[in-house]
């Protein structure tokens, strides 16, 4: 017969060290699930941005199932950085009200979380989306809350979010034409800007970008003679192999302000030639500019290129029609309110094989006592 307190003490042996085991592998089998989505949504977030600007409706479905993925079983920050996915695919697709939806529904979060970074690229999107909703009051306030963010961090990418914001705000003024505000900002964006290292600046590409807003400034302010001092210092920073459609533009702009359209007209068509080049698209970009050499060839007494370039600015400007439009506004809804059938019957199937793995392992622990309690009793 079984001595019963040698049984015992088995017993109890094995009773903690199936508890140590049983607890070990259940947080090691969750632990792992937890990675696994993790990973899947780094990758579904990495697709996204392979996507951006070749196929924003690919790239928009892949950062949404991102975050019908983080909605389910991912960790706050996981949360964040989908919902800041899937508002700047929104707001490539120009749908800048559930652009700032989705950004909102991220700053919900981050505000709990104190996450400094998410907090600034989140208001920095919900700014861009007002300034395309022509909503300025309220794209100030982004900004400002941006600023006291940043307010005493003097590292560098919090002086370069400054920087940027400055910029932003520069430009938000020059399209209200408040001159004197977008001079006295664009002034406090390159003041930081000129101050970084070699090393810092080696890291940033704006300040090219700084000096030709500053130039379209000065040239709205009637002040040529020192808008083309930058436009052609911003040139001059361009490497070759990059496009030059930016300064060509400006160069453009600056030689038909102070009527000398010849050379106007040779920026202008250099403008088109480095966008062919390069293959950029920018509908609102091309109509200015085909409008701007239609008006250069009515002054130069050329009918047939004016009414040329005239039409090609206006199907520029049409180019998107209404009811693709609409369609396409359909699609992304469907792809927002896409269910997450799959993920919640993944979800459930994971519970119920985990929970499998706890009952077995009580049953197991069940039958043990009995067979403890009936060895007391025969003793």
């Amino acid at each position: 017969m079984i001595n019963f307190y040698t049984f015992k003490l088995a017993l109890y042996h094995f009773s903690m060290k199936f508890s140590i085991i049983l607890f070990f592998f259940l947080g090691t089998y969750f632990q792992t699930t937890d990675d696994e989505y993790k990973r899947k949504i780094d990758e579904l977030l990495h697709q996204s941005d392979h996507y951006v600007l070749k196929d924003n409706l690919k790239s928009l479905g892949l950062a949404k199932e991102a975050n019908n993925l983080a909605e389910e079983f991912g960790e706050p920050e996981y949360k964040i950085k989908t919902y800041l996915y899937v508002s700047k695919c929104l707001n490539t697709l120009e749908m800048y009200k559930e652009s700032i939806v989705y950004a909102e529904k991220g700053l919900n979060i981050s505000r709990k979380s104190k996450n400094l970074i998410y907090n600034v690229y989140l208001h920095e999107l919900k700014a861009a989306n007002y300034t395309m909703l022509g909503f300025y009051e309220l794209e100030v306030k982004e900004y400002q809350k941006v600023l006291a963010l940043l307010k005493r961090r003097e590292d560098f990418e919090s002086k370069r979010t400054r920087g940027r914001i400055y910029a932003r705000m520069s430009a938000m003024y020059l399209d209200t034409n408040q001159y004197a505000e977008a001079l006295y900002y664009i002034n406090l964006a390159l003041k930081i800007n000129e101050k970084f290292t070699i090393e810092e600046k080696d890291q940033v590409s704006e300040l090219g970008d700084l000096y030709n807003i500053k130039g379209v400034v000065l040239l709205k302010s009637d002040r040529s003679d020192s808008a083309v001092y930058y436009f052609r210092k911003h040139l001059s920073m361009i490497g070759e192999g990059s496009s030059k459609y930016v300064p060509y533009k400006s160069l453009g702009d600056y030689h038909f302000r102070i009527g000398d359209f010849e050379n106007a007209l040779e920026f202008y068509l250099k403008v088109l030639n480095e966008m062919e080049k390069h293959n950029i698209v920018d509908n609102i970009y091309q109509g200015d500019t085909f409008k701007s050499i239609s008006e250069i060839y009515g002054k130069l007494g050329d009918e047939v290129n004016s009414t040329k370039y005239l039409n090609l600015s206006i199907q520029k400007k049409n180019l998107i029609d209404k009811s693709n439009v609409s369609s396409r506004h359909i699609i992304i809804k469907e792809i927002l309110n896409e269910k997450k059938q799959n993920y919640k019957k993944e979800r459930t199937y994971l519970i119920l094989k985990g929970g499998c793995m706890i009952m077995l392992s009580f049953i197991i622990l069940y039958l043990l006592k009995r067979k403890y309690t009936n060895l007391k009793k025969e003793n």
